[in-house]
């Protein structure tokens, strides 16, 4: 049978397969030659991982198997109105297609993102539920916006919030519930409950009921992983599971008592002089430090020869004044190893299809 090339027509039940990746994306037409030229898996969804090296074959029955155990853990009813602002070429937008076929419920769209058609598109719908991603919140943050009172949920994935804006956000009205998932396993795994939006501390994650995991190294077994990766330069299937079914999670995590422990990025893992940095701890300082600024500022970890790596300040801001402050205040409050080394603007910053920013991508645009 013929692979759907970005057909976002999804017949859940149906042996068709879809292959999706951004269709403004500046390699389109080698995306395509190469997506059909891809072997044929009956009734799958291919999605390209972030930076294009492997493509993501995911059964139909896992997304469904996904969708089920997340309306469960967020009480969907037919009454819901989900409003989708996430792309449908990416597995946050496609699992709430699938949630949407399990869960019986209306779901709107709002295609162009800014934080005040986001507003308007929520009274408008009167939409229940929604997911974002950190820096969307952030937007909403950044320009003091409340929500209605119909949003029950705003689920926020893709990445890793700091607890200021989580702070920041709940004392808005926001219904923030973190959440934790991936590609492979077709969208999250665990996520705050609804209870906690009873508290204002920052909140736990709860595995979800379709996952099963292990620590050291942190793996988890589900209904709803992928079936295995592609390689399209060397054209042939990798295996993504262990012998008994489990799959590697690319990030640290710690898996405690049901609840998911979000460390960090592997990929964010740095020593400076021989001294390993909690990036994640100092990036969620940063993060509290410039929460009232308009611009973004971003902690990144580059080469040194003498160091080994070196944190330097990636920024759009070109307020001198703000940026000078801003790096004293935190240079101040970190050991001397930790302090921030060096500082560069540009006029923008490059994110992934989903707008994470990301430290391989930031060294990239930085010649590193």
């Amino acid at each position: 049978m013929k692979l759907l090339i970005n057909n976002f027509h999804v017949d859940w039940e149906n042996s068709e397969s879809h292959c999706f990746f951004n269709p403004k994306h500046p390699l389109t037409k080698s995306l395509r030659k190469k997506a059909k030229e891809l072997p044929y898996l009956k009734s799958h969804i291919y999605l390209w991982t972030s930076n294009f090296g492997k493509i993501c074959m995911i059964s139909k029955h896992a997304f469904l198997e996904s969708a089920q155990a997340v309306n469960k853990h967020l009480q969907t009813t037919k009454k819901d109105i989900w409003l989708l602002c996430l792309p449908l070429f990416h597995v946050a937008g496609l699992s709430i297609l699938a949630r949407q076929f399990c869960g019986g419920f209306s779901v709107a769209r709002m295609d162009l993102w800014s934080p005040q058609k986001f507003k308007k598109s929520l009274k408008k719908s009167k939409a229940s539920l929604c997911s974002l991603v950190p820096s969307q919140l952030y937007d909403l943050v950044n320009q003091n916006l409340s929500p209605p009172s119909s949003l029950r949920a705003l689920i926020i994935g893709g990445d890793s919030l700091p607890p200021p804006i989580y702070k920041r956000a709940r004392e808005l009205g926001w219904p923030v519930l973190i959440s934790y998932g991936l590609t492979e396993t077709c969208s999250q795994i665990a996520c705050a409950p609804l209870s906690s939006l009873k508290q204002n501390s920052f909140p736990a994650m709860r595995l979800l009921s379709h996952v099963f995991v292990k620590n050291r190294p942190a793996r988890v077994k589900s209904s709803s992983l992928l079936t295995a990766f592609f390689d399209p330069e060397k054209k042939q299937m990798i295996q993504a599971l262990d012998s008994k079914g489990f799959f590697k999670l690319p990030d640290r995590v710690l898996f405690k008592e049901g609840r998911l422990i979000f460390k960090g990025r592997k990929e964010e893992e740095i020593k400076v002089l021989g001294e390993r940095l909690n990036f994640k701890k100092l990036s969620e300082l940063l993060a509290r430090l410039s929460q009232n600024f308009k611009k973004e500022y971003h902690l990144l970890a580059v080469p040194s020869e003498r160091r080994g790596q070196k944190l330097v300040l990636m920024t759009d801001s070109f307020n001198f004044d703000e940026i000078f402050s801003l790096v004293k205040d935190f240079n101040k409050r970190v050991m001397v190893f930790e302090r921030v080394q060096a500082i560069y603007l540009l006029s923008f910053i490059k994110k992934s299809q989903l707008s994470k920013f990301r430290q391989k991508t930031a060294c990239e645009q930085l010649a590193f």
